[in-house]
Parts: C-alpha cells; sequence; structure tokens
C-alpha cells in the first residue's frame, strides 16, 4: 500500500512536470532513470526537510523506495510541501545517487500560497532537478544538503 502511494504520486509528479516543463520529457524520454520524492519542509532560523519516494530504472523499471531527509540554516519562516523530480542521464549517475544518496544544494526562494507555484530546475554532473508545487508561505534563503537513503523495508518487500 506504501508503494502503490509513492508510485502514484511519482507518476502524477512526472505528469505535472512534463505539462508544465516539455523539455523535461525530452531529458527523461533520453534518461537512465529517475527518482521522484514527495517533501515537506519547514524554517525557523534552521530548516528541515523530509520525505520518501522512489528511484527508477527506465528499462527494467527495478524500483528503489527511498527516503530524504535535510537540515540547514535558513532566513525565514514557513513551510514548503513540493515534489522533487531527479533525472538521471547515465546509470554511474543514478546508481551514485542511490548508494550514496547525497545531494547539496542551495536555492532562494519566496513563495505565498498557490500564486506563489514555480517551477526549478538545475543540471550538475548528469543530473536534472525540478521542485513542483510550493505551496504554503515561505520566504527563505538557505544552504542546505539533503541525505538520501534505500527504505530497506519498501524495496526488499516487492
Amino acid at each position: 500500500e506504501a508503494r502503490q502511494a509513492i508510485d502514484l504520486m511519482a507518476e502524477t509528479a512526472l505528469v505535472k512536470l512534463f505539462n508544465q516543463q516539455p523539455s523535461a520529457k525530452t531529458l527523461y524520454d533520453n534518461a537512465y532513470g529517475y527518482a521522484v520524492f514527495d517533501s515537506r519542509k519547514f524554517s525557523l532560523m534552521f530548516h528541515t526537510n523530509a520525505g520518501s519516494g522512489v528511484a527508477v530504472e527506465r528499462e527494467s523499471d527495478k524500483r528503489t523506495y527511498m527516503r530524504m531527509f535535510g537540515v540547514g540554516v535558513a532566513l525565514g519562516i514557513g513551510g514548503k510541501f513540493y515534489q522533487q523530480v531527479v533525472i538521471f542521464d547515465s546509470k554511474q549517475a543514478f546508481n551514485d545517487f542511490v548508494e550514496k544518496g547525497w545531494e547539496a544544494a542551495s536555492e532562494a526562494s519566496v513563495v505565498a500560497g498557490d500564486e506563489g507555484e514555480e517551477l526549478g530546475a538545475h543540471f550538475n554532473g548528469g543530473v536534472a532537478v525540478y521542485q513542483l508545487d510550493p505551496k504554503g508561505l515561505l520566504i527563505d534563503a538557505n544552504v542546505s544538503g539533503s541525505k538520501y537513503w534505500v527504505n530497506e523495508e519498501l524495496t526488499n518487500s516487492q
């Protein structure tokens, strides 16, 4: 049941991404794999973000269910709910993510309710990262690192 919910969230996020950012579909069509996470971020001097998701090898459809958590220093107060889609152009980039699971990021954003909807992307080392659907109120400038790791319970019970 948890795997089905994560898979549905991932499929929905991909459809939304491709509708909002058609160039992402081109990257996806040529990608080795992808990962999608449902994330929540809360800020008050420090911020935390947490979520769960799935990394998928496109050719075999092999699924690795994962979790993520991050902390950082924040200049702001608020909360942000979003899906993060990560597209990997190679087996090496995909395996590095699944096995090592680390991404360091910096961002600055101002989000206010539905009108604050934004779509951000960056490319780095064979990886494209998109954030979809931030909602709530977040005025934030931070440097953070998120750790991603395999959810052994969900992955091994397939």
